[in-house]
C-alpha cells in the first residue's frame, strides 16, 4: 500500500527536529513511486517552514533551499489530486467534533481514506480519528 505523507512527517524528515531520522526510516522504506502528495501537503510543509524562519530554527536560505525540494516532490513521487469531494469529505470530518481535527488535518484524512493509502503522521489527533475510520496509519517509533 502506498504511503500519504502529512506535513508533520515531510517538515521532519527535511529538518532537524526531534522525529527527524524516524521520518527519514520510514520514509526510505518506501519506494519513490509509492510515496504520495497531495498539493495541500506541499502548502502545509512550506506554512511549516516558513514558521521555522519566523522563530528562528531556519535561515532564510535555508528556508529557500528546502522549499524548492518540497515544490518538487510531487513531480519525484506519486500525486494525489485535491478535488472538490475531498472538501466535501473533509466538512463532514469537522463536523464529527468527537474527532477534534482541524480543516488541515481533515482534508488529509480525506485525501488519504479515498485514494486507501497508509497515513504518515506525528499528529495524535489525526492518527486517533484515522483509526477510528479505519484508514491505515503508518507504525511510527515512540
Amino acid at each position: 500500500m502506498s504511503l500519504y505523507l502529512d506535513a508533520s512527517v515531510l517538515v521532519a524528515s527535511l529538518t532537524n527536529e526531534r522525529r527527524a531520522d524516524e521520518a527519514r526510516q520510514l520514509i526510505a522504506s518506501y519506494t519513490p513511486l509509492d510515496i504520495v502528495f497531495s498539493s495541500w501537503t506541499v502548502v502545509e510543509a512550506l506554512s511549516g517552514l516558513s514558521k521555522k524562519v519566523r522563530i528562528g530554527d531556519l535561515t532564510e536560505a535555508e528556508f529557500e533551499l528546502l522549499s524548492a525540494q518540497v515544490e518538487t516532490l510531487p513531480h519525484k513521487h506519486s500525486r494525489a489530486p485535491v478535488t472538490e469531494q475531498h472538501f466535501l469529505s473533509a466538512m463532514q470530518l469537522v463536523r464529527a467534533r468527537e474527532t477534534s481535527l482541524r480543516a488541515g488535518d481533515a482534508l488529509h484524512l480525506a485525501i488519504a481514506s479515498d485514494f486507501s493509502l497508509t497515513l504518515a503522521t506525528f499528529d495524535e489527533v489525526l492518527r486517533d480519528a484515522a483509526q477510528r475510520m479505519g484508514v491505515p496509519v503508518a507504525p511510527t517509533i515512540r
